[in-house]
């Protein structure tokens, strides 16, 4: 049985700012994790492909998969979850790496050597830039099936949101398309993303696609059941589409606007998200954007310490009880409103800006903020660690004050009490 985590509160400082009436920003110096699966589609087993077998360079498992092939996937922790199936609705594809980013260098096999020559930016690719294996060899469709390869992820916890990224190289592939279905008919698409894989003998190094926000649809394949994201790789003009490796991340989201009230805890319920520093677990992330509102009335709202990330279009949160989140990610803005406490209770890397109107912000954490703006327009601001605004060997930056501030302050080491 899983056990919510206790909370860890940081340095015993304890700070209230009383808002009376102000508006001012405040910016910060400053990992996205979410349960995830990484898929390498052309194998050791494959035409001059190669195997991530080991974990990748950012410490990930990766999935070796044949795209004609029924295969399990297991996450980046190595947890058995998940299921890959190709060539559905009688399209196939082929492997390869001739013209890839190893250009004509390339064995069947492919060699050691020739895996670590391969040249990407693995920091722009994200999680999936850890694999040079995965990298260097490629699916292609066929025109035999009119260049569309079909093919599916299936998944077990159906409540969750899933956004896939993918990752295409070849010199002379032009354009691929990618696009989403709502079930195993391939009749209705609900998303598609173009991502340009090369061209005059330049390869694709550090791009990515992605199709996010997507809701998996019920499987129509042979013995199958249960549901599963349909997806589907194109070219353009008739030409062929090319996928070297693609993430597919699991969250809870709220991003079609609209009101969403949480008066218990989530339907996806508990979903480890792997190890963390100091025995920390954590179910998978919280996801708003859209201009969602989100009304959190019971404390398991956002769920088992799970870390809240703020995505494009932003949106509101509604603290109708006590509840707290891990740490704050993403660039959206997120506006939070009382009447009772949203507390931080570890360092983040957000980016965006969160307006507080009514209600209590509870800073546990250094970098509670992450390098985000704070505006502050009402409410209650509690500060629990000395750096929660920021930390060493820099001091918290002093906030600029966009109009007239009034702040009852109170340090409780002295129990003094002063006006700004």
């Amino acid at each position: 049985m899983n056990k919510k985590p206790s909370k860890t509160h940081g340095a015993q400082k304890h700070r209230w700012l009383s808002l009376v009436s102000l508006s001012a920003l405040v910016f910060f110096p400053g990992e996205l994790v979410a349960q995830t699966w990484l898929i390498n589609f052309n194998t050791s087993t494959g035409y001059r492909g190669a195997s991530q077998t080991n974990a990748d360079f950012n410490g990930n498992t990766w999935n070796n998969v044949n795209p004609s092939f029924w295969s399990t996937l297991t996450n980046t922790t190595g947890s058995a979850s998940g299921s890959f199936r190709g060539n559905l609705s009688g399209s196939t594809a082929n492997v390869d790496s001739y013209n890839g980013p190893l250009g004509t260098n390339v064995a069947n096999p492919l060699t050691q050597a020739q895996i670590d020559s391969v040249v990407i930016d693995s920091a722009s690719l994200g999680v999936l830039g850890g694999s040079k294996a995965a990298a260097a060899g490629y699916a292609v469709t066929t025109a035999g099936s009119s260049h569309q390869w079909k093919f599916l992820v299936g998944v077990v916890n159906t409540n969750l949101t899933y956004d896939v990224s993918f990752y295409g190289a070849n010199r002379f592939g032009g354009t691929s398309v990618v696009s989403s279905f709502t079930d195993g008919s391939f009749s209705n698409a609900v998303g598609s993303t173009t991502l340009s894989v090369g061209s005059a003998g330049n390869y694709n190094s550090n791009q990515v696609a992605t199709l996010s926000g997507l809701i998996a649809g019920i499987r129509t394949d042979p013995t199958a059941s249960g549901r599963a994201l349909h997806l589907q790789l194109m070219g353009t003009n008739g030409g062929s589409g090319y996928l070297n490796a693609m993430s597919v991340v699991g969250y809870i989201g709220y991003l079609g606007g609209g009101t969403n009230t949480l008066n218990g805890a989530p339907a996806a319920g508990y979903v480890a998200n792997g190890t963390y520093p100091n025995s920390d677990s954590r179910s998978v992330n919280t996801v708003i954007g859209g201009g969602s509102f989100v009304q959190v009335n019971h404390a398991d709202g956002i769920y088992y310490n799970s870390t809240l990330v703020m995505t494009q279009g932003g949106g509101t949160i509604h603290a109708g009880t006590n509840f707290s989140a891990y740490a704050l990610q993403g660039s959206g803005d997120l506006a939070v409103t009382g009447p009772s406490k949203f507390s931080i209770t570890h360092a983040g890397t957000y980016t965006g800006t969160l307006r507080l109107t009514n209600g209590s912000l509870n800073l546990v954490a250094a970098n509670s903020l992450g390098s985000g703006g704070l505006s502050l327009q009402g409410g209650t601001l509690e500060i629990n660690h000395a750096a929660a605004l920021g930390s060493s060997p820099s001091p918290a930056p002093i906030p600029r004050l966009d109009t007239q501030l009034i702040l009852t302050y109170r340090d409780w080491e002295t129990d003094r009490k002063s006006v700004v």
